[in-house]
């Protein structure tokens, strides 16, 4: 994350306090990820979904 977008979220921390909020820099990190040069598109899902599933805790799986 850029600086900017770390205060922002401090920032909702402090004003929107919610049992979720654990969830959102990793989340946010998570769907930063970049498809790597040469990279097929379902292994880049792949590895996407994997750590969102090891976020959440749930079992999501590509279309």
């Amino acid at each position: 994350m850029n600086k900017v977008e770390d205060i922002l979220v401090q920032e909702y921390l402090k004003d929107n306090p919610d049992k979720f909020n654990n969830l959102i820099v990793p989340l946010m990190h998570s769907l930063d990820l970049q498809k790597q040069e040469d990279e097929k598109s379902v292994i880049y899902e792949t590895r996407l979904l994997a750590d969102l599933n090891k976020i959440l805790g749930l079992d999501l799986k590509a279309n």
